[in-house]
């Protein structure tokens, strides 16, 4: 059994979240004994797989071998497709999903394709800390997403702001993935990034390496996300995993059990109907407020939380775990195959 990956598998850059799964995922196969490769198109080239897997968005689905079972694997966060996604959906013989929510609208909007769900997982250098506050250092708060709007860095600035605004015993790290688009206003009703307007806001607009990304995490105090979905939601994942209190929405959340302090969220029409149409989940902006407000005080009772839950997501989401179940869904494929050629 022979199988090729493309799509984000063609560059596997662990800087961003498709490169790093395509990482995991490629490793963790090999690992247990599947003939995978990597594959570019090229001109010329005659290639001979079992089994494709492109992951990716669907209008980037592309696939080598004409005769071979075609697998589209790609994470979604609202309940509507994209218009160009239609048709090459159709045209796969199958469709993966990074989470149950993902599953779930892919399972509604295309009810009579076979869908299945291959979680992503934790790197294990992620390994659990029990984290303690300095006091002779600022409170941090850490959050990871710009662009993505999705993510609403805004909130968490604009939430930032109010409680701790210029305040030297507090900090907020916003990560961005080379630009921030956060802005928030001044005394003068003028529109500035964060870090320009207030002394104690830091962004990073730079990628870091998967070593660097841990040592962002433990500069953290806490980690916020309160995004309105995700299509699998690396960066919680792997805050809880190293026993950092998570702050984030659950709805859309496969480790939701682990969360240490969840907040609310409405189910309402995406304002991005371009990128994400149909719904998605609103994060609730006064539980976010009350529990950054309450994080300080509650530090150490979240932290002994969190230690004690970055194991069992240790276990639950470990990448040869996670694993296992795709490999024998690829074997029943590719069995399945055979009979009918031998038919």
């Amino acid at each position: 059994m022979k199988i090729y990956l493309t799509g984000a598998f063609e560059h596997m850059d662990r800087r961003v979240g498709f490169g790093n799964a395509s990482y995991h995922i490629y490793n963790s196969m090999k690992e247990l004994g599947l003939d995978v490769h990597v594959k570019e198109l090229g001109n010329n080239t005659r290639y001979d797989a079992d089994i494709e897997i492109c992951f990716d968005q669907p209008h980037d689905y592309k696939f080598m071998c004409p005769t071979s079972y075609k697998i589209g694997y790609t994470p979604w966060e609202s309940t509507e497709f994209m218009p160009a996604w239609w048709n090459p959906l159709h045209k796969v013989d199958e469709v993966w999903a990074p989470n149950f929510f993902t599953y779930n609208v892919f399972k509604s909007k295309l009810p009579n394709k076979r869908i299945f769900t291959y979680q992503h997982g934790i790197d294990h250098a992620y390994m659990p800390k029990l984290k303690k506050y300095n006091p002779e250092k600022p409170f941090t708060f850490l959050f990871i997403g710009e662009p993505y709007w999705r993510k609403d860095g805004d909130l968490v600035a604009r939430t930032f702001a109010k409680l701790y605004g210029n305040n030297p015993e507090y900090r907020l790290i916003i990560k961005c993935t080379k630009m921030n688009t956060i802005k928030l206003k001044d005394e003068q009703g003028f529109w500035a990034s964060p870090d320009v307007l207030y002394d104690n806001i830091i962004c990073i607009t730079s990628l870091l390496s998967p070593k660097q990304m841990i040592e962002l995490y433990d500069a953290a105090d806490v980690f916020v996300y309160p995004t309105w979905g995700e299509g699998f939601g690396f960066n919680p994942l792997q805050a809880i995993a190293r026993g950092i209190p998570t702050i984030t929405t659950t709805e859309w959340c496969d480790y939701r059990e682990y969360v240490t302090v969840p907040i609310g969220s409405n189910f309402q029409t995406s304002p991005w109907q371009e990128i994400h149409p149909g719904g998605m989940y609103r994060p609730n902006a006064h539980d976010l407020a009350r529990v950054m407000g309450e994080a300080r005080e509650n530090h150490r009772d979240w932290c002994e939380l969190a230690f004690k839950n970055s194991f069992e997501v240790h276990k639950k989401f470990d990448w040869i775990r996670v694993t296992k179940p795709a490999i024998h869904r690829l074997k029943k494929i590719y069995e399945n195959r055979e009979l009918k050629i031998l038919a």
